[in-house]
């Protein structure tokens, strides 16, 4: 039990909180609120430096008398939970209590220290001579009898009204087949949904389904991906034309939702939304050196130096709201705002995790889906002045996929996983290598015995883990933070990067050694691969407004140097002897460029192939179709006669949820190959009752 003093005392106050910290009493407009002994104890600490960081062993040392035995970190999670349950606070958008994963706290509000009075409830009120009473007036009676009634009314809601029960949502779930829902919008009707879906057999297709019947039916468009609907009906399209080339980038088309013939209006989008008035759209075009926004379609309003997704034109039709991904690879991201004038700003930052927005009904909100870790995300809302809540939160994923303009939610819940797979020379089977919920091959030595790969989901923490798979022993070593870009030849060491820090590298032992850090000197990376000399590195970055490029940097430091040749920066691997990178071109092109400089020697290939690695003799190429399509065949390239001919094709054993892979890798000797694989198994719901702000 707090012990009370019966003098006054300083109080802190912070936003409708006072404290007076001799008796442990917590207020909020003057009601007093419960506080037990270790939460206060742990408020006491945070506000004796409100802003600083105050590490989790200073709290134990605190809590608990040196010859305590109790499970300390479990014992302080729950009395710092306790704490911000009696301030009304969240771990994941705190308006007090920030939380340092694994390290400690900060408290982040503004502090007033004011001195403390005697209550006056306490105080012995002083003698007065007591007056006649007055002629009785009943209307001031009845007036002030009234506002008491009032007053005391209000009290009472203040006191219990948070405890009254809420309307609890109804979610409607409206597909039930296993498979991935991939994109999904309300029709003009605000009732019916249209949607693009894999199920387990076929082809992706377009569908349209009702909350009053479980089945749904194909609208006859495949090999197609839903983008927007209008509201007089009329759908944007993104995908590949089937009758084109493969290598022709991904167009976007409009076509009526009671049936034709797609139009294209535009290439290299991935992403796209209809204004209000069903005549202009919004969209977001892929550049090498970062997604653009367009809106109208030609009139550019934001660049990215990353990637952009979910874009969202806004009910007035003036601005948009998408999330912007720093980093091309990572579905880390900003909630941002832009404006048809210009104008943009950030309204909601660093989500590890982020993936589906829209607005709400009256404007006034942009909801989203995101994880601060993890990829098991809540649905939030954020005002245009950066105001955030939490709107729901469920076991699992949600992905946003839009709001009615009745307030109605259409929500997926996502059970997504990266799994990792490898087979070895005599295996009779590919093997399952997947570690946590995301594991991703990166990089493999010439034999094949030493795999980098990376985890960034749930089980990874918000920094991200580069890990090391032994093939012979079958055993994972986790080596350091962040995600994994590169393996020296030699096995001695991985490269990896802090997504939130793209200028610089960290260079970690894969044995003993001390770890290091390489700065771009201004230069953003973007990827890297070693040299077979294990002691200089191939990057893709970009310095501040130019276009992206590659370098070279030596371990030891050092600003990158770029190559003399302007070389695609999307993708390349190096020649065993260090003097020729293979790139696929944007025109389809297999191209060799010399590292020296100079002109490329482009290979009359039948089909483009995106560059793997080189053989270790240098005269093969192993390489992969532009698309990660099921199976995935995969190639060796004659470097001397630019023949391509067929060496394997891989795909994992369960595809249920798989639509493509990702990241495959083929050791130079040839005796084995890794890849990873995304699987998405959705469940499409409308909810009810999340609200209509």
């Amino acid at each position: 039990m707090l012990q009370a003093e019966s003098q006054g005392g300083r109080l802190a106050r912070f936003g409708a909180f006072e404290l007076d910290r001799h008796t442990g009493d917590l207020r909020k407009h003057g009601i007093r609120i419960r506080l037990q002994t270790k939460p206060f104890q742990i408020l006491l600490a945070l506000l004796e430096t409100p802003g600083e960081f105050v590490p989790r062993e200073d709290l134990q040392r605190r809590l608990w008398p040196s010859d305590t035995f109790v499970d300390f970190e479990s014992g302080l999670n729950t009395a710092a939970n306790r704490l911000r349950l009696s301030l009304g606070d969240a771990a994941d958008s705190p308006r007090y209590i920030e939380t340092l994963p694994r390290s400690g706290y900060r408290f982040i509000a503004p502090v007033e220290e004011i001195e403390a009075n005697i209550p006056a409830e306490t105080q012995a009120p002083p003698e007065q001579p007591v007056p006649a009473p007055p002629a009785r007036d009943l209307k001031p009676w009845l007036i002030g009898l009234a506002a008491a009634s009032g007053l005391l009314l209000l009290a009472l809601i203040l006191q219990f009204g948070r405890n009254l029960p809420t309307p609890e949502p109804v979610l409607k779930q409206i597909t039930f087949r296993r498979g991935t829902v991939f994109s999904a919008r309300f029709a003009p009707d605000g009732e019916s949904v249209i949607y693009s879906a894999k199920w387990s057999t076929g082809t992706g297709q377009i569908y349209m389904a009702s909350p009053v019947s479980p089945e749904s039916r194909p609208l006859g468009i495949e090999k197609r991906g839903l983008a927007s609907v209008s509201r007089s009906g009329e759908l944007a399209l993104l995908g590949h034309d089937p009758s084109k080339p493969l290598m022709d980038p991904i167009t976007l088309s409009r076509v009526p939702m009671n049936g034709g013939a797609p139009m294209e209006i535009a290439t290299r989008i991935t992403s796209a939304d209809w204004a209000p008035d069903g005549a202009r759209m919004a969209v977001v075009r892929y550049d090498e050196s970062g997604d653009l926004i367009e809106f109208p379609i030609g009139n550019v309003i934001y660049r990215s130096t990353g990637s952009i997704s979910d874009l969202r034109v806004s009910p007035t039709s003036d601005s948009v709201a998408f999330l912007d991904h720093p980093f091309r690879l990572d579905d880390a991201g900003n909630v941002t705002w832009a404006d048809t004038q210009g104008n943009k700003k950030t309204l909601s930052s660093y989500w590890a995790s982020s993936a589906g927005l829209a607005w709400s009904a009256s404007g006034k909100e942009v909801w989203f889906t995101a994880s601060r870790a993890g990829a098991g995300r809540s649905l939030h809302a954020v005002t245009l002045d950066g105001k955030l809540r939490k709107v729901a939160k469920i076991p699992g994923t949600l992905h946003l996929h839009d709001i009615s303009r009745t307030g109605r939610v259409l929500v997926a819940r996502d059970n997504i996983n990266m799994g990792m797979t490898g087979w070895l020379e005599g295996d009779a089977a590919e093997r399952d290598l997947s570690w946590f919920d995301w594991s991703r091959a990166v990089d493999v030595t010439p034999d094949g015995q030493l795999l980098l790969f990376d985890e960034s989901g749930e089980g990874a923490g918000p920094r991200y883990a580069t890990y090391i798979h032994r093939t012979k022993s079958g055993e994972n070593v986790r080596i350091g933070d962040g995600l994994a870009l590169a393996l020296s030849p030699d096995g001695h060491w991985a490269v990896s990067m802090i997504v939130r820090e793209p200028g610089k590298l960290l260079l970690q032992p894969v044995g003993a050694g001390e770890s290091k850090t390489i700065s771009g000197a201004g230069v953003e990376y973007r990827w890297a691969h070693f040299f077979a000399d294990s002691n200089r590195l191939l990057i893709a970055g970009r310095e501040p407004g130019k276009q992206p490029r590659l370098y070279i940097q030596s371990l030891s430091g050092g600003k990158p140097q770029p190559l003399s040749a302007q070389i695609p920066a999307d993708n390349a691997v190096i020649s065993p002897d260090g003097e020729t990178i293979a790139v696929l071109q944007s025109n389809g092109k297999f191209a060799l460029y010399p590292t020296a400089g100079g002109e490329p020697r482009l290979l009359d290939l039948a089909e483009p192939l995106m560059p793997i690695s080189w053989t270790k003799d240098g005269q093969w190429i192993f390489a992969h179709g532009k698309r990660l399509t099921l199976p995935t065949p995969i190639f060796r390239v004659n470097v001397k006669t630019g023949r391509a001919e067929p060496w394997k094709q891989v795909a994992p054993t369960d595809r249920e949820g798989v639509t493509l892979l990702a990241h495959v890798l083929v050791a130079q000797d040839g005796k084995s190959y890794y890849y990873s694989h995304h699987r998405n198994l959705s469940d499409l719901f409308i909810v009810e009752g999340w609200g209509n702000q």
